[in-house]
């Protein structure tokens, strides 16, 4: 997606600094919003998640008004051009240091939003393509349910579904339990629920899958490779795209998508933005 415009500390078009610490260390954190109907999408819970796992890591969090001033920069240059829908980007680093990975004392976190293009809604409806990855997330509990900078393990693997001209990716941790997509949470229909894989020691605390479960929509499962082979259907949420139906699992077909279908209806009424398909 195309970066359109972005603010540093505050400031539009401002640069990063060479030797700040997300960077150079992936030291910090950043949260994708959905920006659509002039709003930004679950914005309280995203900037909630983003402060809880700040303060884990040690960041100080910037205080909520320094990130709502940042948006309200960013609704009067959406309205400006027009647009209908578009991503936010937030990334907040530990700010700048020297070579070595000890961080500096004091610290002064730096915040950046970022505007990009959206995905289009046909790509936000149309069933998708997955296989298995090779690559296997690190189990490690001290970073687990966070949205941090280190992603090296989903660029790999989505690069391996480049290569096999796939969609989407499903990711296991070292020690074979289910945990993810390369992009956001796994749903698993079995046995008339929809089951997602718990992320105490790998994966992000979904903000989309955190609604799901609230609303009693899907449920918190261990799942290893016996339930992903014998699920009735599979989807992917996250908060930018919803609830986006699997088509195909390492060429195996999911044709029914009627109970995928009805997921995505139940997620539109608890958020309109997000896109329903009945059929």
């Amino acid at each position: 997606m195309s970066l359109l415009a972005h603010w540093v500390d505050g400031v539009q078009g401002a640069p990063l600094a060479v030797d700040d610490r997300g960077a150079a260390y992936g030291d910090g954190l950043f949260e994708s919003i959905l920006w659509s109907r002039g709003r930004a999408v679950w914005w309280a819970h995203h900037i909630r998640r983003l402060s809880r796992d700040a303060t884990r890591l040690g960041i100080a969090p910037p205080k909520p008004w320094f990130w709502q001033e940042d948006l309200d920069f960013a609704n009067a240059w959406l309205r400006a051009e027009g647009c209908e829908r578009a991503v936010i980007r937030l990334t907040l680093t530990r700010g700048r240091g020297g070579r070595g990975y000890a961080p500096p004392v004091p610290a002064e976190p730096m915040r950046m939003l970022q505007i990009h293009d959206a995905p289009g809604i046909d790509a936000a409806l149309q069933p998708i393509s997955t296989m298995r990855c090779r690559i296997q997330l690190a189990t490690q509990p001290a970073l687990a349910g966070m949205k941090h900078l280190n992603r090296l393990e989903q660029v790999i693997a989505r690069r391996e579904c480049a290569v096999a001209h796939v969609d989407e990716g499903v990711m296991f941790d070292t020690e074979g339990a289910l945990v993810c997509s390369t992009m956001g949470n796994l749903l698993l229909r079995l046995d008339g629920r929809w089951l997602t894989p718990p992320i105490e020691r790998a994966g992000v605390a979904g903000i989309a899958r955190d609604h799901l479960i609230r609303h009693g929509l899907a449920v918190e499962q261990p799942l290893h490779e016996p339930e992903l082979a014998r699920a009735e259907a599979i989807a992917v949420c996250n908060s930018v795209r919803g609830i986006l139906p699997v088509g195909s699992l390492d060429g195996q077909p999911y044709e029914d998508q009627k109970e995928t279908h009805a997921l995505q209806q139940a997620l539109h009424d608890i958020e309109p933005s997000f896109l329903a398909m009945v059929g």
